[in-house]
């Protein structure tokens, strides 16, 4: 018995690194971000080397290192798909930037606030400049404070001569 717990903690007998890297793995079940994991497979890894026999201690350090870094490169993209941080989807007002809407009530400028029709509801609406935006011109949302847009013309607005 204290043959086999000596060659659990000798990292020249594979059995250290089978050990590393099944706890490893176990404890990644506690996150996606698959960095243990990475980790783990790496000590798996060295267990081969370290069975068969073919390096020293540094030598088994070396692979560890270089097989948990190539694990973790490997890994980081599915870690990423798995845990959605590459696509986020834009909710309330973030997903209302760069939408077009239709102005219902003209907008006067910066102290005569208009209205906006945008997906079938009505909303306070400033321009960006300070310039007038007749009814029925389309705008893009630019920004959105509280329940009131700041919008800008998607094409020139055409001054009306009264």
């Amino acid at each position: 018995m204290a043959d086999l717990f000596s060659q659990l903690l000798d990292y020249e007998f594979g059995y250290f690194w089978v050990l590393a890297g099944m706890v490893l793995i176990i404890l990644e079940s506690l996150g996606a971000a698959l960095a243990l994991a990475s980790i783990g497979v790496g000590a798996l890894i060295t267990a081969v080397f370290a069975f068969l026999g073919l390096l020293s201690l540094s030598g088994l350090l070396v692979v560890f290192v270089v097989a948990s870094l190539a694990m973790f490169g490997i890994s980081r993209p599915l870690a990423h798909r798995l845990t959605g941080e590459g696509n986020k989807v834009k909710t309330n007002t973030e997903a209302m930037l760069d939408r077009t809407g239709l102005v219902i009530r003209p907008i006067g400028g910066k102290t005569q606030p208009g209205y906006v029709k945008l997906s079938g509801d009505e909303w306070r609406a400033f321009p960006v400049a300070d310039m007038a935006i007749p009814a029925g011109v389309q705008v893009v949302i630019r920004k959105v404070e509280g329940n009131t847009l700041t919008v800008e013309p998607c094409q020139p607005v055409k001054e009306e001569n009264a």
